[in-house]
């Protein structure tokens, strides 16, 4: 299966929650010419360099997953549910409760990319 590469530019949409005392942000990168979401960065703000690095490696794994054809449905069947702090109350209305800053991301994409309901 081949790799589809992105363009050096290209648009995004970047969503800011809260997670516990923390705050992270998600960032979604689209193909312009197929507008479909093929990269993910998550940036987290005062964490430990531990749940930095694991947030990191999720971002890329995520990315892989999406540029070889992997569908997002399978990918957030993956996510949702993982458990590691920081974890609990979210700022999102929809959104109440994370057990994770991953549980969260898989949630948040299944609301905003897929027609699936959790």
């Amino acid at each position: 299966m081949k790799r589809t590469r992105l363009p050096n530019e290209r648009p995004s949409v970047t969503h800011e929650f809260v997670l516990g005392e923390h705050t992270f942000s998600i960032t979604c990168g689209f193909d312009p010419e197929s507008q479909q979401f093929l990269e993910v960065f998550i940036h987290g703000e005062n964490v430990g360099t531990t749940v930095r690095g694991v947030l990191d490696s999720i971002a890329i794994t995520i990315s892989y997953n999406l540029q070889y054809g992997v569908p997002l449905s399978e990918i957030i069947r993956a996510l949702v549910g993982s458990r590691f702090e920081p974890w609990g109350r979210t700022n999102n209305r929809v959104i109440p409760f994370a057990s994770s800053p991953v549980d969260y991301i898989g949630q948040w994409l299944r609301l905003k990319y897929t027609n699936e309901v959790s």
